[in-house]
Parts: structure tokens; sequence; C-alpha cells
């Protein structure tokens, strides 16, 4: 739809068929409308791959996504923080054999500290982690474990937010749990004012 501004006789402003109406430098004119491309470049099409790929993983990531990535100084989203990551730094291999390389993926992103080392352990209930509970840096005792479990045959994720950093370690059993499910830990405060970088842990036995 079209608006003309000066009468029948007069410019318009808009798209009417084929044409645009629009005012350049001051200067009423008319342009045909742009043609959408008819074919993509190899790079085009694996940007779009790559998008496409982000999106559906982390749509099953959602929920501890908007924990993991929150940052109220930065304006976008934490779900659109978190596909901004993994766009760039978390897919791998040649295009049209792109891939999710899942030790690159991140639940959370931050800067407070977090140990070195996470350890798991699993049987085929429960998850067992252990850390150093010591308060180095920014840490606080009442930091809050996030733990995430993806399951890549169901393609499902489940999490946990039971744990204190204090404690040094936690046994979790999770709604269900299968071999081959990939882990993820990360602290946040109480108030989801900060968060640490996460860590890949490694796939279940």
């Amino acid at each position: 739809m079209a608006v003309l501004k000066h009468g029948i006789n007069g410019p318009f402003s808009g798209k009417v068929g084929s044409v645009v109406g629009t005012t350049w430098k001051g200067i009423d004119i008319i342009r045909s409308r742009p043609k959408a491309p008819t074919s993509f470049s190899d790079l085009q099409l694996a940007n779009q791959m790559r998008m496409t790929m982000v999106q559906d993983f982390l749509r099953q990531l959602i929920e501890p996504l908007r924990i993991g990535f929150r940052d109220d100084s930065i304006l976008p989203a934490a779900y659109h923080s978190a596909v901004s990551y993994h766009k760039k730094f978390a897919i791998a291999g040649e295009y049209p054999n792109l891939f999710i390389d899942l030790p690159n993926v991140k639940i959370a992103q931050g800067m407070l500290w977090i140990p070195e080392e996470i350890t798991m352990q699993n049987d085929d209930a429960h998850i067992e982690l252990t850390w150093s509970a010591d308060l180095e840096d920014n840490a606080r005792g009442d930091d809050q474990l996030l733990v995430v479990l993806w399951d890549e045959t169901k393609q499902a994720a489940q999490y946990s937010l039971q744990a204190y950093r204090s404690a040094g370690e936690f046994v979790w059993e999770p709604a269900s749990q299968t071999v081959g499910g990939h882990v993820w830990a990360a602290f946040v405060r109480q108030d989801r004012t900060m968060q640490s970088e996460s860590r890949y842990l490694g796939v279940l036995g």
C-alpha cells in the first residue's frame, strides 16, 4: 500500500505492484522493487545452515540458557546472546557437513569464579559432581550449581539448581538418564546478577 502525499497527481510513499515510491535527499523518486535472490552462494548457504542448526539445538536448552546467559547490561535477551556465541564458536566441519561441537557448547557465560576442575561420576540412576568449595575471587558459598543434562538420542534437556557451592559435591537423580547424555555445569548467583562460564563435563558412561 502507498500513501499519496499531494493528491492523485503527487508523489507517493510505499509499494504499489512492482514499484516503490520514496524520498532520497529531498527528491521524490520511484524505483522497482528489489528482486529476491534466486540462488545463494555456498557462503550464504553455510551461514543459513549454521543459524538453523544453532536455533534448533538451543531451543532444547532454552530454560537453563535464560539463567546462564542472563546479563542485564546487554540489550539482547539471553537466548539471542547464546545464539550469537554458538553460531561463532560451537559449529564445526565444512559445509555441508556441519555439526554441533558439543565440548564447545556453553550453557552459561560470565565472570563468576568457577573451579578449574569439576569431576563427574555416574551410575544408572545418579550423577555425582564434586568440586573445590574454596571461595576464590568473587565466589560466594551460596552460589548455586547449574547442571544440565542433554540427551542426544531423545533431543531433550534437563537441569538442576539444587546444590550450593559451599557443599563441594552434589548427587543428582535426573528424571531420566541414558548412556551417552552430555553434561555441563556452571555457578550462578542466587539473585541471578552474575554467572560463571560453564564447564563441559563429558558424556555419561
